[in-house]
């Protein structure tokens, strides 16, 4: 009974064992400005036929076709950059970076870090790998040697942007309104003329009738007064 139970503990311990190395095997990623440093811990395979890496996240002695793997969970979507430090004094070396199976990014050859021993111990900044993440979730990142002849540590990653480097994010075009219908203008009725009333032609004006015992009455009555005075006269001479 004391074998069987402790077959069980150990049979247990074993499981959180794999279920914390699972879990820590996946390197976060989110939005802000802080680096992630992948570690050896961290790969969830290493490929690399003579030499395993140190304890100082370097890999040496790297050959053609040489590779490690590893898991990043993605928080926040968008561009991270990957920097991977190098050193060589041969001024050769170069990898290209997969993307769950797919080619994502290729380094250019690295320069010379020195000479002598002294370049084997002297690790410059490569250029930035950007890899975009659209969505949210786990991507597997898988690094190959295509050229030998350096050492490499292991990457740094870092939330870059919401887009890749030398584009700009397209602004979203605004609704455009729907303007709104005229309105025929409303028709003032016509009011009908005001009819101006027909003026009579003035009535010529008949020349006035001779009043009788007008002029001619006048002659007639001056004659008599003069017959009569010439009556008097005559009668006075006699």
């Amino acid at each position: 009974m004391k074998k069987i139970f402790a077959i069980v503990i150990c049979i247990a311990m074993m499981l959180t064992m794999f279920a914390s190395v699972s879990v820590n095997a996946a390197v976060m990623l989110a939005a802000d400005d802080t680096e992630w440093q992948v570690n050896f811990s961290d790969l969830s395979e290493y490929n690399n036929d003579d030499s395993a890496p140190n304890g100082d996240n370097v890999v040496n002695y790297t050959n053609v076709d040489d590779s490690y793997t590893f898991i990043v969970e993605v928080i926040d979507s968008g561009v991270y950059e990957f920097r991977t430090d190098v050193c060589s004094p041969w001024g050769i070396g170069a990898f290209d970076v997969y993307v769950d199976g797919e080619l994502a990014a290729q380094s250019e050859k690295f320069a010379t870090t020195g000479e002598g021993d002294n370049a084997w111990n002297n690790f410059a900044h490569s250029e930035y790998t950007y890899i975009n993440f659209e969505d949210d979730g786990e991507y597997e990142i898988e690094f190959v040697l295509t050229q030998d002849g350096i050492n490499l540590k292991l990457p740094v990653v870092r939330f870059y942007d919401v887009v890749m480097p030398g584009q700009t994010l397209e602004p979203t075009a605004e609704p455009t309104a729907t303007p709104a219908p005229t309105e025929a203008p409303t028709e003032v009725p016509t009011e009908a003329p005001t009819e101006v009333p027909a003026t009579e032609a003035p009535k010529a004006t008949e020349a006035p009738a001779e009043e009788e015992g007008g002029c001619g009455s006048s002659v007639a009555i001056a004659q008599i007064m003069l017959i009569l005075g010439a009556a008097v006269v005559l009668k006075k001479r006699k």
